[in-house]
């Protein structure tokens, strides 16, 4: 009886051999057969090493919903996370981060995952700011307007890190004032209570800086000038006597005292005119054209050439605006050529047309 039943197993495997044609066994992405593989039948009857025949692993851009992919291309341990509406298992199917009811979601700030560019779950960025102890990516992330290595925490005035109100870091804004130099909002935010433009100002630190019109001097701020600083008006000067620069230098600088006198003494010219003061307008004495304000130097006199016209109430004369040089011109056959036109105008005498 054994023999019998073993002697039909054997026929019923040669048979299934036969009906297969000897063909050996492939599968899908791996081999079968080969070195400790299925064995197949040769035509003798005698068993041969199956040879493995492999067919190629499930492609991420083949159009075809393969391997362990939730959707075509998409999705699984292999290929790239599927955009909203496709097919998914799990939240990392999802670019979004969001898998609800088998399709990939948009993300939103309620949906209890990070993701859009939210720094932690919800908040962030787009959504609400964040709670101390939350990641953070910058100080907008967090409530406490705060956020040190990477961490949403509450604002100190030594985190080495500008942040809560400070102006610059760990100053400004309630902590310790700021230097010269640092960021400010207010004045307030310096030491020295002075921010301009931006930044912490004084008027002594060597510098020309917020509304100063020379270095620590002249400006809202500061104390006034000395003669020969540089002024913008004549509240910038110890003697309110802004001029222009007598060198040429193309700015206006604070003068002498003696500049005002209505004399002519110190280094001047003429009165008040020349030397370290103004330069001396027409009809005015000189010694070169560089003297004179306007016009040439003839004969040690300033001379303005007109065509009609003079300023400062001159009279044009002979090609060239006459002006008196004294109160003595005033009254008598002068260099104004008639009598009672001299007048006064921007502190000296001038030739009135008659």
């Amino acid at each position: 009886m054994s023999n019998l039943r073993g002697g039909l197993v054997a026929g019923l495997v040669l048979g299934a051999l036969a009906a297969c044609g000897g063909e050996k066994l492939q599968t899908v992405g791996n081999t079968v057969g080969g070195s400790g593989g299925i064995k197949g039948m040769g035509s003798a009857g005698k068993e041969t090493a199956g040879e493995a025949t492999a067919l190629p692993d499930p492609a991420c851009d083949n159009d075809v919903r393969d391997a362990d992919e939730t959707d075509i291309d998409c999705g699984g341990t292999i290929c790239v996370a599927c955009p909203v509406s496709a097919s998914c298992k799990r939240h990392a199917d999802c670019a979004s981060g969001v898998c609800r009811a088998g399709l990939c979601q948009q993300s939103t700030c309620d949906d209890a995952t990070t993701n859009g560019n939210e720094s932690d779950v919800d908040c962030g960025q787009d959504c609400t700011r964040c709670e101390d102890g939350k990641v953070c990516n910058t100080s907008a992330d967090c409530q406490s307007e705060a956020c040190t290595v990477g961490i949403c925490r509450a604002p100190t005035c030594n985190d080495g890190e500008q942040n809560g109100r400070e102006s610059a870091v760990d100053c400004g804004g309630g902590c310790a004032p700021c230097s010269d130099g640092q960021s400010c909002q207010k004045d307030g935010d310096c030491a020295s209570t002075l921010c301009a433009a931006g930044r912490c100002v004084s008027c002594i630190d060597g510098i020309k800086n917020g509304g100063e019109s020379d270095t620590d001097c002249g400006g809202p701020d500061c104390a006034v000038c000395a003669v020969g600083q540089i002024c913008a008006v004549d509240d910038d000067c110890a003697n309110k006597l802004c001029r222009s620069d007598p060198g040429g230098d193309g700015h206006n600088v604070c003068l002498p005292d003696h500049c005002l006198n209505l004399e002519v003494d110190e280094d001047e010219i003429d009165v008040d005119c020349g030397g370290s003061c103004d330069k001396c307008g027409s009809g005015r004495k000189c010694l070169n054209t560089t003297n004179c304000e306007v016009g040439t130097c003839v004969d040690g006199t300033c001379v303005e050439l007109c065509d009609g016209q003079c300023a400062d109430g001159g009279h044009c004369q002979d090609g060239e605006c006459v002006y008196c040089s004294s109160v003595a011109d005033c009254g008598g056959f002068n260099r104004c050529r008639a009598p009672s036109v001299c007048g006064c105008s921007n502190g000296y005498f001038v030739c009135n047309a008659p």
